[in-house]
């Protein structure tokens, strides 16, 4: 289903009918349990890079280190996770004009890469949307016919939006982007915060700012990195296409990790991840990607 606004109508997509094309499935702790000396299990969903930033795969346990609050936590194990559905947001409004043609090939490439696809347009609002592969693909395909955008961008919003109708389903949000912000009501702090506190879906970037002056994206990347997410930033338009294809690689390939910290009553603890690898060159250009806080240990997992 795709929702048209008249020309001087903005539309907010049904969010029910955003939801469906995802798997339900909970990876994000989300209640705390309490006693004294019992044990917390965390599990959540973590990505890995190396150095050309291809995922690294058959990585296990006593591979990786673990810290919950500053002390050390037991990485009890690493399966593989079920790659997410994909809810992509692509930014139209006027910083964005003169990549236009790159955004809605990058987004093509993206939806072509994932099983499970939902598409939102934003540019003061939410303007239009699509479900599934074929209706993705006709609303992309007329967009590309279109050269009009304008208007300021309230990307937090839009992500805060969208992110609560799909709640703790297993997704990613993809944004195609510039980085920029200049209309949202919350911070990017307190979006982070908020996609923290409910556990919400880990949020990608592939952003396309190579023809700006100054960069937009930090506080953008302040939500991506909070989440678990990562950002692919192409330094021209020829390599759009390669930044998508690597984006989409990434959301996909990601593991579970479960591991045990004697620290209950966690109601917002830092959470750090690390290859255990003595050798500090080894370790250069990987990337660990995974929510940068935890609000509570896995249900029933105190023992």
């Amino acid at each position: 289903m795709r929702t048209h606004p008249g020309p001087n109508e903005q539309t907010s997509p049904t969010l029910t009918s955003l939801v469906w094309v995802v798997v339900i499935a909970c990876t994000i702790v989300a209640t705390s349990q309490s006693g004294y000396g019992q044990s917390c299990q965390i599990t959540t969903p973590v990505r890995v890079l190396d150095k050309d930033s291809h995922p690294l795969m058959n990585l296990a346990a006593d591979q990786f280190k673990a810290q919950v609050g500053g002390v050390s936590a037991q990485v009890l194990k690493v399966s593989p996770g079920k790659p997410p559905g994909v809810v992509l947001f692509l930014d139209a409004s006027g910083s964005m004009k003169h990549s236009w043609v790159q955004s809605i090939a990058a987004a093509k490439q993206l939806a072509s890469s994932t099983e499970h696809i939902a598409v939102v347009v934003f540019r003061e609002g939410l303007l239009l949307h699509a479900n599934g592969h074929s209706e993705t693909f006709k609303l992309l395909d007329e967009l590309a016919s279109k050269n009009d955008n304008w208007g300021g961008t309230p990307l937090y919003d839009a992500l805060i939006q969208i992110a609560t109708g799909v709640g703790k389903q297993n997704v990613a949000l993809v944004v195609i982007t510039d980085g920029q912000d200049n209309m949202s009501q919350h911070s990017a702090d307190e979006t982070a915060a908020l996609f923290l506190r409910s556990s919400w879906p880990p949020v990608f970037g592939l952003v396309i700012d190579y023809d700006h002056e100054g960069p937009r994206r930090e506080y953008f990347k302040k939500i991506v990195i909070a989440t678990g997410g990562l950002i692919v930033r192409p330094p021209s338009a020829s390599e759009v296409l390669h930044g998508a294809s690597e984006l989409a690689g990434e959301t996909a390939s990601v593991y579970n990790v479960t591991l045990q910290t004697k620290q209950l009553n966690i109601t917002k603890a830092k959470l750090k991840l690390e290859l255990a690898v003595a050798d500090k060159n080894a370790r250069r250009g990987i990337q660990i990607a995974h929510v940068a806080e935890v609000t509570g240990c896995d249900p029933n997992s105190a023992h």
